[in-house]
């Protein structure tokens, strides 16, 4: 074999190479990259999930707290699953149970395609509840030999986000039944905190009682300010209150008592009181009212103030406190004094121009609240003054 052959053998030769398939256990093709995306996607499910789970039972807990509400139906709470609402609580009778279902099932909302019905589904669980009350099962004996039963009497008191309970209750249950329908009217911070001061004394056991006394927590609970009281069988309330929610509160208030008798209501809208003293306010900042110097006769030159005062007071809500002020000079006595009759001069006058006398009450501050220095004559000026306010709810007792 020629050399030239002998080298292409070894070209031939070296070009060749054995191959040989080996089967790996792998997994078939999987688009890994996509993996994040999916995770994602079931992120997002799981939140719009939960989100409008969140949404609808808000929407079923508030129409069923509204429409427990409308019929007075304060013994009742609410539990929320879904769509499906379950009524606790101790109720009065077992009408007023099938009232109260009926009442949250028929409630409707606003949504985005109309008022609907947010509750497909009402029940009652009250296994843990008091005894049902038998309205003609007789009253229970004195606890005190030779004692008289009375009828319970409580004045519920909202103030600084405190709502205060007082007066009498005929047993624990009766107590609880109150408290607990007040805690569940918490809403801070208008109602931050219920402070329980109700005694349980000789007084009636009588479901119609604690009916009212329901009552006068749902009214006092709508009120930004207020006292609702039962005494001697009558029923008054003295509410401040945002205007578009008074004639709701009217209208409890004036249904029908199951016991006792209306007394006096009073409800103010916070925007009409607002308005009130800012027109007694602006009156009075830029026109005073003068004095003879050390006397509470008022010049004649402040009789077209004193009109336009009328005018304004005429218009205002509720009861007017005519107040009094003066500057430190002199001693404190004569000054309260000389305070006090000039705030009632003024009063006169105000009666005079029409205002009922019965709205208008006179009271002297002396120079305990002065609004500028008594260091220079016209500070001491600016604190010789009258102003005129709405009297609010708590400060009437």
């Amino acid at each position: 074999m020629s050399s030239r052959q002998m080298s292409s053998l070894r070209r031939t030769t070296s070009s060749l190479r054995r191959v040989r398939r080996v089967d790996h256990d792998r997994l078939p093709f999987v688009p890994w990259g996509l993996i994040p995306l999916i995770a994602l996607v079931l992120l997002l499910l799981y939140g719009i999930t939960s989100f409008a789970k969140h949404r609808i039972e808000a929407a079923a807990e508030r129409s069923a707290r509204s429409a427990l509400m409308e019929i007075d139906a304060d013994w009742a709470d609410v539990e929320v699953n879904g769509q499906n609402i379950t009524l606790t609580g101790q109720p009065p009778s077992a009408e007023a149970v099938e009232r109260a279902k009926e009442a949250v099932l028929s409630a409707r909302a606003p949504t985005n395609f109309g008022d609907a019905r947010p509750v497909t589904r009402v029940e009652s669980d009250f296994s843990t509840s008091a005894p049902t009350p038998d309205p003609v099962s007789p009253l229970p004996s004195p606890s005190t030999p030779g004692a008289e039963l009375r009828a319970p009497e409580w004045t519920y008191r909202l103030s600084e986000g405190v709502m205060e309970l007082r007066g009498q209750v005929p047993d624990e249950a009766t107590r609880r039944q109150i408290r607990d329908a007040a805690r569940r009217r918490i809403d801070p911070p208008r109602i931050a905190s219920i402070d329980d001061r109700l005694d349980v004394t000789n007084v009636l056991a009588d479901a119609e009682y604690t009916t009212v006394a329901l009552r006068s927590v749902n009214a006092l609970a709508q009120c930004d300010r207020g006292t609702v009281s039962f005494v001697g069988e009558r029923f008054s309330i003295d509410c401040e209150l945002p205007e578009d929610v008074a004639g709701i509160v009217r209208t409890t208030v004036e249904a029908p008592l199951p016991v006792g008798e209306l007394g006096e209501v009073s409800l103010l809208a916070n925007e009409a009181v607002q308005a009130c003293e800012q027109r007694l306010e602006d009156i009075l900042t830029v026109t005073k009212i003068e004095f003879a110097p050390g006397s509470s006769v008022i010049s004649p030159a402040s009789d077209p103030i004193l009109d336009f005062v009328a005018d304004a007071a005429r218009e205002c809500p509720g009861t007017l406190r005519i107040e009094g002020h003066t500057d430190n000079t002199g001693s404190a006595e004569v000054n309260e004094r000389l305070s006090l009759e000039r705030a009632e001069a003024v009063r006169r006058e105000l009666v005079a121009r029409g205002i009922e006398g019965v709205r208008l009450i006179a009271e002297g501050f002396g120079p305990r609240v002065p609004v500028a220095t008594n260091a220079t004559a016209d500070g001491r000026a600016r604190n010789r003054r009258i102003e005129i306010r709405v009297i609010r709810a708590p400060d009437r007792d």
